[in-house]
């Protein structure tokens, strides 16, 4: 009698802790990098009585992560390739429109410069024309160094975000070690519920 009750009460545990880690899915269904958790049940040991083998119940072996390891890889890879050239995109617009730009770029400025230099070779002795060009090359000549500025300008803003990136992916790595040493900790411990969710977290820190 003594050995179907612990039967019973190790299945009721048992099953306890699947409908907690169950509930405890449904409260974290919105959270951001979480991994559903499933419990993995066990059969105990059995004893021998004489000829026979009598089973001991079951227990919690287990409450494991529910994830893809090779998405989870293919996530990082593709958000880091996004990432890059999502910058790139955005460096390579604001070049192309220091360039290019047909209002404020070096275009205009360039053309109406070659359109002054032929306008004297079509009228050397015209003084409306030299004058004209010589305006227009001091208008190019402006242009290049307001292109020379802004050019100055881009790298600044690049350094300043280059450090703000260096800090912040510094302030993950000190995260992710702090997340490491819970994680060693709890699984000596035999806290595999409390792991997952560090997992969780861990992946969620090298994703960032």
């Amino acid at each position: 009698m003594a050995d179907m009750l612990n039967n019973a009460v190790s299945g009721l545990l048992s099953f306890q802790r699947a409908l907690s880690t169950t509930s405890h899915n449904i409260a974290n269904v919105s959270t951001e990098g979480y991994s559903r958790q499933r419990v993995s049940i066990q059969a105990n040991t059995p004893s021998s009585i004489g000829s026979l083998v009598v089973g001991n119940g079951a227990h919690v072996s287990s409450v494991d992560r529910v994830f893809d390891r090779f998405l989870t890889s293919d996530l990082r890879l593709a958000s880091s390739v996004s990432g890059k050239l999502d910058m790139y995109t955005e460096l390579a617009r604001y070049v192309d429109d220091v360039l290019a730009d047909p209002a404020g770029g070096i275009s205009p400025l360039m053309h109406d410069f070659f359109a002054a230099v032929q306008d004297v070779a079509d009228d050397p002795n015209s003084i409306s024309a030299r004058n004209n060009m010589i305006n227009v090359a001091s208008s190019l000549s402006a242009g290049f160094q307001n292109m020379d500025n802004r050019f100055k300008q881009l790298e600044l803003n690049t350094t300043r975000d280059i450090r703000g990136v260096v800090e912040e992916i510094n302030k993950l790595v000190e995260d992710i070690a702090d997340v490491n040493e819970a994680i060693n900790k709890l699984q000596f411990g035999g806290g595999s519920q409390q792991s997952a969710d560090l997992l969780d977290l861990r992946d969620q820190l090298i994703l960032e």
